[in-house]
Parts: C-alpha cells; sequence; structure tokens
C-alpha cells in the first residue's frame, strides 16, 4: 500500500474547507427534507426527490455552482 502526503497552501487550504462545508450544509438540508416530510407526512423522500432541491439551494446558495 501507498500512502503520500500532501502539504497544501493556505489558499488550497481554505478552498478544500468551503468545499467541506458545503457539502456538509448540503448533506444537513437533505437529511432535514427527509426527516420533515417523514415527521410531518410520513413519506419517504427518495434521491431523486431531494436532487430536485438543489437548484432552489443554488439560488439560496451561489457557492454551490
Amino acid at each position: 500500500m501507498l500512502r503520500y502526503r500532501i502539504y497544501p497552501s493556505k489558499a488550497q487550504k481554505t478552498i478544500m474547507t468551503n468545499t467541506l462545508e458545503l457539502c456538509r450544509w448540503t448533506y444537513n438540508e437533505t437529511l432535514a427534507l427527509r426527516k420533515n416530510a417523514w415527521e410531518l407526512e410520513q413519506k419517504n423522500i427518495g434521491y431523486y426527490d431531494s436532487k430536485k432541491m438543489i437548484p432552489e439551494w443554488k439560488k439560496e446558495k451561489p457557492e454551490l455552482k
């Protein structure tokens, strides 16, 4: 097994941190959407239903583009 170690610059660290933050935000929004749908309507929301929300979230958070 090969292991590589990277040493990103400050700018690269910032970009990686922002990217991970957007991934976390998207995951949490999707989870909240599914949880609320189940608690309020006993309705399952699948991948494709939650994927339809992404364009709306992009209006809210343009950095998702």
